[in-house]
């Protein structure tokens, strides 16, 4: 595997945790409105149940990349896909709308948001086929240097060590 591939994981990891990191933040912030009473109840629980989600991207990318634990890339790669689909509907259904309306307020909303919500699915969708072919590549044991990839053996050694 080349070695831009050891760069390429941990640029992915710092990128990720970040996104996961300002999520994660306004899901704090969310609630602390909603305990404040600030807030509309639905906002508190949206918080509530959107909470898990960047804890889990940010311990599978630690897990992942830091701890080396390639296994972590499959699920990985799997959430950020669904991400990726569920920023794709979200545009698609903006489309609908705006269309549907037709006015020029509506078209310039569509525009930005589908900007950013386009440059978002498309680094999603990006990073999650990264991470499942990266993923496949170590299992199948293609990975020719197992130290840029950062794991210890391949799934390929592995099963030839249990025999």
């Amino acid at each position: 595997m080349p070695r831009h591939t050891f760069k390429m994981n941990y640029a992915l990891f710092g990128i990720n945790s970040l996104f996961a990191l300002l999520f994660l933040h306004a899901g704090v912030v969310s609630i602390a409105v909603g305990f404040v009473g600030q807030g509309r109840p639905f906002e508190f629980l949206g918080a509530i149940i959107f909470f898990p989600i960047p804890v889990a991207v940010l311990l599978l990318e630690w897990g992942g990349t830091i701890r080396k634990k390639h296994k972590y890339l499959k699920t990985l790669g799997i959430l950020q896909l669904f991400f990726c689909g569920f920023l794709l509907f979200g545009l698609a259904k903006s489309a609908g709308e705006a269309i549907q309306d037709w006015d020029e307020e509506s078209i310039e909303i569509l525009i930005c948001f589908g900007l950013i919500c386009g440059l978002l699915a498309a680094y999603s969708g990006f990073s999650g086929v990264y991470r499942l072919r990266l993923y496949r590549r170590i299992e199948r044991g293609l990975a020719a240097d197992k130290e840029c990839v950062g794991v210890e053996e391949t799934g390929r050694e592995r099963r030839e060590g249990r025999k």
